[in-house]
């Protein structure tokens, strides 16, 4: 089923302890995380680069604090109330403090298509170790983008 509803919006729950390891979010995603409930550190890996780079990915250690990039990582604690917005292909592991409730969803936007194209290609061609899912809608929304972008140009 290739409707995006389906897929760009989530609620995740989630125990105590758990961890989601270094990844980015799939097909160029952006992403929107809202805390109803409990806690969360949500790393970030940050890059003077940026990221745009598809070999910032290929020699990535997913359990290292770092990535094994030697990335500089920001730490933020999501508590209830709490809304983060992260950009496409951005790197980060999550760690759940206590048991939470999250909601959430992914997006595109014009303003970050570098990004995303960038995503797109990590997640495209190095998947398994680089993102955590695929969403095949995904190729549905670009595609109305390009059109609508068409249809305002010609």
């Amino acid at each position: 089923d290739l409707n995006p509803a389906k897929v760009m919006r989530w609620t995740l729950a989630g125990l105590g302890g758990a961890v989601s390891y270094w990844h980015i979010d799939s097909d160029g995603f952006g992403t929107f995380v809202n805390i109803v409930c409990g806690s969360k550190w949500w790393c970030i890996g940050k890059s003077e680069k940026g990221f745009l780079e598809s070999d910032a990915f290929l020699k990535m250690d997913a359990e290292r604090a770092d990535g094994g990039q030697g990335w500089d990582v920001e730490g933020i604690l999501l508590t209830p109330g709490t809304t983060l917005i992260m950009p496409p292909n951005t790197p980060h592991a999550v760690f759940t403090v206590e048991n939470s409730i999250c909601k959430g969803g992914f997006f595109y936007s014009y303003r970050s298509m570098d990004r995303t194209f960038a995503g797109m290609v990590n997640s495209t061609f190095i998947n398994s170790s680089v993102t955590n899912t695929d969403h095949p809608v995904s190729r549905t929304l670009i595609r109305r983008m390009v059109h609508h972008l068409y249809n305002l140009t010609i």
